[in-house]
């Protein structure tokens, strides 16, 4: 028997179909894609369980990654994914993410520094702390009978501080958004409790900042929205159109009014 692996399965799909070829995803890549095989290779070697494993590239050019078993996180959470066990779930995952690349960016070996700073979707941010997942939200994560298991599309992973990937999460599982819209639940103290447990969960412990930290993240969702339109990229037109542009204004000004109230709670 040949110890070669075997060939994955072909597909007729083009290069910008999503696919599932048995225990695989077949994606379309980019010009940041190695790099970010890179990290998920970094989280495998270092024990991280519940992110893909690199697979290669397929026949048309896209990305090969195992399959995550379970489903994809609803937008908004519902039933079992709204559990306060799932806020700290999050958490921990995000915290495990993190810890597990904070050695390679704050102490890189000296001829692969630059590596690691560049060749990614978006830039780094200093300070860059951290190799942030970048988009840490229920709709990139595996559930499985309710469980958060794993998290996926690390497509817009860069070095950045901490806060900048803790500031999206809290925003998502909170959730921090106005409950009047699709994406928010709950009342302000209620999102002031599932706020301060994430960050119990993810060990935080200066939450001075976190609050304005989810302010200008959100405003960071409008604003490359905004930056989308005036490059007419298909994509995020779509997401104008869907309404998302709303939203993201709707809930930073939610954010703002509530800002007094969830700092006293944490």
């Amino acid at each position: 028997m040949s110890s070669e692996a075997p060939e994955p399965p072909r597909s007729s799909a083009p290069a910008s179909t999503i696919e599932r070829i048995g225990d695989a995803i077949h994606r379309p890549s980019g010009p940041w894609t190695p790099q970010v095989h890179r990290l998920l290779c970094l989280l495998h070697a270092r024990g991280v369980a519940g992110t893909p494993q690199p697979l290669g590239m397929d026949e048309h050019g896209r990305e090969v990654l195992s399959y995550l078993h379970g489903e994809a996180g609803a937008s908004p959470l519902a039933g079992a994914q709204r559990d306060d066990a799932v806020v700290q779930q999050a958490a921990q995952l995000l915290k495990t993410l993190h810890d597990a690349t904070a050695e390679v960016v704050a102490n890189p070996v000296a001829d692969t520094a630059a590596s690691w700073s560049t060749g990614w979707r978006v830039p780094a941010q200093a300070p860059a702390e951290v190799i942030c997942h970048g988009d840490f939200a229920p709709y990139n994560c595996a559930f499985q009978g309710g469980r958060l298991v794993g998290v996926f599309d690390f497509d817009y992973a860069h070095p950045a501080p901490r806060l900048w990937d803790i500031a999206y999460a809290v925003y998502r599982f909170a959730p921090l958004a106005d409950p009047v819209w699709c994406e928010g639940f709950g009342t302000p103290p209620e999102q002031a409790r599932r706020l301060r447990l994430f960050c119990d969960a993810y060990g935080l412990h200066d939450r001075s900042a976190l609050v304005d930290a989810v302010i200008t993240r959100v405003g960071a969702m409008a604003d490359h929205l905004l930056a989308g339109l005036q490059q007419r990229d298909p994509r995020r037109m779509a997401a104008v159109r869907a309404g998302h542009l709303q939203i993201y204004q709707r809930d930073r000004a939610y954010i703002q009014r509530h800002r007094a109230t969830w700092n006293a709670a944490l």
